[in-house]
């Protein structure tokens, strides 16, 4: 009589293509490296402590995943050999981001109101959604662009103009995956 003879099952790798945070709608693929006999694979994916997807066991093993909302999200993939026997392995959070919009720049406000004084230290401040922000500054005179903050991570400015005249001011944000936006304050007087 043949005795059956079983390799156990061994993970050797959960790895993914993307770095977490990704953002909303792209495509993010899972792969499970692992040895046994006659392998299959199911991938649970879980928001918030539940369960909100299941992918029966396949000989696949890989997962594309393509999350349409933003959230805190962990992966479970179970693994089972032909005689029944099953492992699983947790994959670290992941976390998915909207992407950035325009109307993301909430506001942009000075601490101090138009008109104001030659000399006087006038702080602009941008709320913006979002996150791993960048902010770049454009000052105009009278329609004429007369000085350039680059990006930065700060959310504000510190301007004190020399001279007197119409100003305004344009803010440029963007995130880390290349989502760029633009918008205009209002006119601000110095006497």
């Amino acid at each position: 009589m043949a005795t059956q003879t079983t390799e156990r099952i061994t993970i050797n790798l959960l790895k993914v293509d993307k770095f977490s945070p990704s953002v909303v709608n792209t495509k993010i693929r899972w792969e499970i490296d692992a040895t046994g006999n006659d392998l299959e694979y199911a991938w649970y994916i879980y928001k918030g402590g539940e369960r909100i997807e299941f992918l029966p066991y396949d000989k696949s093993n890989v997962l594309d995943w393509k999350p349409n909302n933003p959230g805190q999200y962990f992966l479970k993939v179970f693994v089972r050999d032909k005689y029944g026997n099953k492992v699983s392995e947790w994959a670290s959070e992941y976390k998915i981001i909207d992407n950035l919009k325009l109307e993301d720049i909430k506001k942009i406000v000075p601490d101090k109101k138009s008109p104001q004084q030659i000399g006087s230290k006038i702080i602009w401040e941008a709320e913006v959604n979002g996150e791993d922000i960048e902010y770049a500054w454009y000052i105009y005179k009278e329609g004429i662009r007369i000085e350039y903050i680059p990006y930065t991570t700060t959310n504000f400015l510190e301007w004190e103009p020399t001279k007197s005249g119409t100003y305004q001011l344009k803010l440029f944000v963007k995130d880390n995956f290349g989502n760029k936006f633009s918008k205009w304050c209002s006119e601000f007087v110095i006497k």
